[in-house]
């Protein structure tokens, strides 16, 4: 597991590879490790496949009900009590949300020419933007799908009450690694849903 996820990690050419050749398998490997140490080195190895800008990896783990499984990594700590894993899948989670609004580009290089961005800086100041043509953006039907989808799943399956639940711990130092990524994703949300705030928090 160590050296998969070394070779991965931010490489999407091996994650690519990984990917065609049955990664996501780990999931399953994650569910039938025995030993708990096991459990953190298979997800961490599945984590380093879908770290980075490739969104055909996240789409593809979107679509097998990846997020739900890391969701139930978090809600199940009869088989995955572990702070290691926690941080991990929370981490994780965090970055889908981030990419949530690029699912329905083909890649990041058509999301940052669709918004007018280079490597996430603007391309052109205003007074060179009139010699351009508007770029509008392309909406293939097999990508609008996945248009906030990672927001709307962990509304519908309880994630807010379980960061809340993470957050009110007494174990201050082991929310230490939390804390960010579960604000970023919880003010995300709140956001999106402007009834959450009533709602939930």
């Amino acid at each position: 597991y160590i050296l998969f996820s070394a070779c991965n990690l931010n490489n999407t050419f091996v994650q690519m590879a990984s990917l065609q050749y049955g990664g996501l398998n780990l999931m399953n490997s994650i569910i039938k490790e025995e030993t708990l140490a096991n459990k953190e080195g298979a997800l961490s190895a599945l984590t380093s496949i879908l770290k980075g800008d490739c969104l055909d990896i996240k789409r593809n783990f979107i679509e097998a009900e990846g997020i739900e499984f890391l969701l139930e990594i978090i809600k199940n700590d009869a088989k995955y009590n572990s702070a290691k894993m926690r941080t991990k899948t929370i981490t994780t989670l965090s970055e889908f949300v981030y990419y949530d609004d690029k699912y329905i580009y083909p890649d990041m290089a058509e999301y940052n020419r669709s918004n007018n961005l280079i490597s996430g800086h603007l391309a052109l100041d205003k007074k060179e933007e009139a010699k351009f043509d508007v770029y509008k953006p392309k909406m293939p039907e097999e990508l609008a799908k996945f248009k906030d989808i990672a927001k709307n799943k962990l509304i519908e399956n309880g994630f807010i009450d379980h960061a809340f639940k993470f957050l009110d711990t007494n174990n201050f130092k082991s929310m230490m690694d939390l804390r960010p990524s579960l604000f970023s994703i919880l003010i995300t949300l709140i956001q999106y849903d402007s009834k959450l705030k009533l709602k939930e928090v």
